[in-house]
């Protein structure tokens, strides 16, 4: 429904991801919006990947155990949207990212990633695999979680790498 997109277009081979438009009328507005469009858009319409940026969508779960912890990390059977994102990538914006087609993982979930908390031997591979989506959860989730839950998570983690690194504290703050 972006004016001048081919994506899905049976001259266009190209395989793309589409992401239906959202059903709240005040956001589907605002995508109404964003992609120039004079006739209303319904939430039966779709827009593909290509005016989204890569930032923009989620491809992979983390896993956790009964303590919150991350132990693994898991692709979605289908890309999702992250919470609030408006399409912005179109022919007529400046510095459009390029976005590249994304294979579709399969029918079923399997786990990539595990994270074993309770033994020493980590690889530093895995832990920056952990350090990075642990960063991702606290932007996302921070103003969703009160204040003490999220210091008790972080208590939670330090303790976790004091057990694999023998070291103190990492110094995760949130301010």
């Amino acid at each position: 429904i972006v004016p001048g997109c081919t994506s899905g277009y049976k001259s266009n081979p190209e395989k793309v991801h589409f992401f239906r438009v959202p059903k709240d009328d005040v956001f589907r507005e605002k995508w109404q919006n964003a992609m120039l469009r004079k006739t209303a858009i319904t939430c039966k319409h779709s827009v593909c990947e290509k005016h989204f940026k890569n930032s923009d969508i989620e491809t992979k779960k983390l896993l956790y155990d009964s303590n919150e912890i991350v132990i693994g990390i898991s692709p979605y059977k289908k890309m999702k949207l992250k919470c609030g994102v408006i399409p912005s990538q179109f022919p007529w914006t400046e510095g459009t990212e390029a976005t590249e087609a994304t294979e579709e993982t399969g029918t079923e979930a399997e786990v990539t990633e595990v994270i074993e908390v309770n033994k020493i031997n980590f690889t530093m591979h895995r832990v920056e695999i952990c350090l990075f989506f642990l960063a991702e959860i606290f932007v996302r989730f921070i103003f969703k979680i009160k204040n003490c839950r999220i210091h008790i998570h972080i208590n939670n983690i330090n303790r976790t790498f004091k057990k694999i690194r023998g070291i103190g504290e990492i110094g995760l703050r949130i301010y």
